[in-house]
This record gives C-alpha cells, structure tokens and sequence, in this order.
C-alpha cells in the first residue's frame, strides 16, 4: 500500500523525560539525553510524528504532541575521542491528542557517522515489531484487507495495538531481549473511504518471521 500524500499542519511538540522503556531494560546512557534535547531531532521529531498523523483520513489540525519519554535503544550509542556520537539507533514515541482522539506514533532516529541525526516515521501504536519487520510486514496487512474501494489504489497503516503472546494472558509481552514467541496485534488500516481492523499473526523461528493476516470481522 503505497501512503498518502502527506498534509502540512502547524504542530508543536513538548518534551517528557526520557525513560527506558521497559522496567527491566538498561537505564539509558547519558550521551544520549543531550541528543533527544537538540533543536534538529526535536524538529525532526515532529516533522515524523507529523507524517503518521497525516495518513488519517480526517486529521485534526488541533492535535497537541508530547513525547511519552519512553526510549527503546535499538543500538547502542558510539561516541568519538572526543565524545560526539557516531552511532546508534532508538525509538521514541510521542503522543498524539486532539479532535477526541488518542494515540501514540513512534519514529526511529539513527546516528549516522558524521554526527548526523536521521529521524524517520514508525508504524504507529502499541506494535512491538521492529522497523525490518514491519516494511515486511506492510504487504501482508493490505492483502488481508481485502479489495480496495474502486479507483482507491493508496492507502496506509493507521493505528496497530499489541495483543499478547500467544498462549500466554491477554497482553502478555516478552520479557525485555528474551526469546520471542508467537504473538498477535491487531492493525488498522485506512484506504480512501475504507477502514479495516487486520489481524495480524507474527511467528518466530531461526530463519526469520512467518507472517499471517486476515480481516477481522464484527
């Protein structure tokens, strides 16, 4: 499903602490705090948490966004002799508020060698697939939408909430770097004026992830 072309809202964006996410994840390194802080990734920030917004049929131009504090390191940070960062990768989260609306969109920053910050969109919601997983995951969810609207050939992932492990009580995660087992979430996707709720199964093994979808139905 190819996304929509994105709309331009003025948006302003507040800054909660960070935290590990996760209580038994590795409290976070302290190169990173002045780098969440930096005017650059701050805009960057909002410029990503704006592209997820946008893919909402009816996006609310009044929504407030505030970063939930909640940072995943994907890799660790590197820092040079003189302690400027040349590596790493987190994800962050911001929530979104506005137009009776609650949500959360995430985004992925990189540091790339030359002390460059690299900020892109994440699928929004409570997903625990990681950024590899969920371009693959993309195609999957569309084809257990079904067929689009006539003429409609866009489309996007507009919200994803976590269900659990299976076999496990409703919610269940995986412990933090622990061996992952089965699980299903829930995606909802938008394609001009249809909505659909996919269910969405993930299935680990040694050479990858099987992935099964199908529509939920009432």
């Amino acid at each position: 499903m190819r996304t929509m072309q994105l709309r331009v809202f003025v948006l302003t964006l507040t800054l909660a602490a960070p935290s590990a996410a996760g209580a038994d994840t590795p409290a976070l390194p302290q190169g990173l705090l002045p780098l969440l802080a930096r005017p650059d990734h701050r805009a960057a920030l909002l410029q990503a948490a704006q592209a997820v917004a946008a893919l909402q049929p009816r996006p609310c131009p009044k929504a407030t966004y505030v970063t939930t504090g909640d940072i995943a390191l994907l890799q660790p940070l590197k820092l040079d002799a003189k302690g400027q960062p040349i590596g790493g990768v987190w994800k962050e989260s911001v929530t979104e508020t506005g137009c009776e609306t609650t949500r959360v969109l995430n985004a992925l920053t990189m540091v790339a060698p030359n002390g460059m910050l690299r900020t892109r969109p994440l699928l929004p919601g409570s997903t625990i697939t990681d950024p590899q997983l969920q371009a693959d995951s993309v195609q999957y969810a569309a084809a257990g939408m079904g067929e689009m609207p006539p003429g409609c050939d866009e489309g996007g992932v507009v919200d994803t909430a976590f269900v659990g492990v299976d076999g496990e009580p409703a919610g269940a995660k995986p412990p933090p770097g622990g061996v992952l087992k089965p699980w299903t979430e829930t995606w909802t996707l938008q394609a001009c004026n249809k909505r659909a709720q996919v269910t969405m199964h993930f299935i680990p093994d040694p050479s990858g992830t099987e992935i099964q979808a199908a529509l939920l139905t009432p």
